[in-house]
């Protein structure tokens, strides 16, 4: 549910499933937030999405309308859907005079293991600042025989290239960082380069350089003790970037995104004890995910397979604990 306000009128969305077991939005509106008049469905798209669509969030972006969604009941295409449920957007034109909106395709937002019912806010200085759920419903994490269910993501500023919606860490979040330590600049890699870091929270920066690159594939890894790792690799002829968390605690532990990384693949990578959120080129493509080491920690290991490769950079920070 979502409230928002437009020329004095207050409207609230709902996440709702009809008779047929299909998921849509509806729309109400009132000028006391007490009484309520139905206007209509907002948005929906006929049993090719999901029995229900829940979390939503309806704001203007960038001189478009977003729809920000968390279908459940999608079957998995390609690389798309794997998780028990989704949260995806939707980008077109809104019309509050006859409620119309015109929109393009459902796009997954995040192609992680862990990410749903996003929710957003718009901040004193007219940012759009969206936070996820590191859980979902039915999922099976180890945690919950703690006590434990989820955890929420750091926050991200959105914004739109095209209808494209791109999310990156908001500023304030360098305020957390501890020493930093450069550790590569402009270094042809051959094969692997491996930093010994025990720490817990860490923040991540590494730049490839892909043009005239001969590699297959090239990546970086979170080690840890007992062949534990979390990894994450760039192939270069199938443009697609990959979380593999099979070796820290997921039972289903591969995710794959489309990227079309250019001339340089950039990861931002954040990691807290038991989490992964990582952000390629500037969020072009964004995975979030939990992830459950054993062990310690044994360091960051850079990777080339198939050929040299460039590095433009590799630096990482300790990060405070909040």
């Amino acid at each position: 549910m979502l409230l928002v306000s437009h020329a004095y009128m207050g409207y609230m969305i709902l996440g709702n499933s009809t008779k047929k077991q299909e998921g849509r939005v509806i729309l109400y509106r009132s000028s006391n937030l007490r009484k309520w008049e139905y206007v209509g469905v907002l948005a929906k798209i006929d049993g090719k999405l999901g029995y229900m669509w829940e979390c939503p969030d309806f704001f203007e972006l960038d001189g478009k309308h977003v729809l920000m969604i968390s279908p459940q009941g999608i079957e998995a295409k390609g690389d798309s859907y794997h998780n028990l449920f989704q949260t995806g957007y939707l980008v077109g034109e809104y019309s509050y005079e006859t409620n119309t909106f015109h929109h393009g395709s459902f796009i997954e937002l995040d192609y992680g293991h862990d990410f749903y019912a996003v929710q957003t806010l718009l901040d004193d200085k007219e940012r759009r600042i969206a936070i996820g759920w590191m859980d979902m419903w039915e999922a099976n994490m180890p945690t919950k025989e703690d006590g434990w269910c989820g955890a929420l993501t750091l926050p991200r500023e959105l914004t739109l290239k095209g209808d494209k919606v791109l999310m990156n860490p908001v500023q304030e979040l360098t305020s957390l960082r501890k020493t930093q330590y450069n550790m590569l600049t402009n270094k042809t890699l051959s094969n692997s380069y491996v930093v010994e870091v025990n720490e817990d929270l860490l923040e991540i920066q590494a730049a490839f350089g892909l043009a005239d690159c001969q590699a297959s594939s090239v990546g970086i890894k979170i080690r840890g003790i007992n062949n534990e790792e979390t990894l994450m690799c760039y192939n270069l002829n199938e443009q697609k970037l990959l979380l593999d968390c099979t070796h820290s605690g997921k039972e289903d532990g591969v995710r794959k995104v489309a990227l079309q990384a250019g001339k340089t693949l950039a990861l931002r990578i954040l990691v807290d004890r038991s989490s992964i959120e990582v952000f390629a080129n500037e969020g072009q493509a964004t995975m979030t995910s939990r992830i459950y080491p054993t062990e310690s920690r044994l360091g960051i290991e850079l990777f080339t397979e198939g050929g040299d490769v460039i590095v433009k950079e590799l630096t990482y920070w300790n990060l405070k604990d909040i």
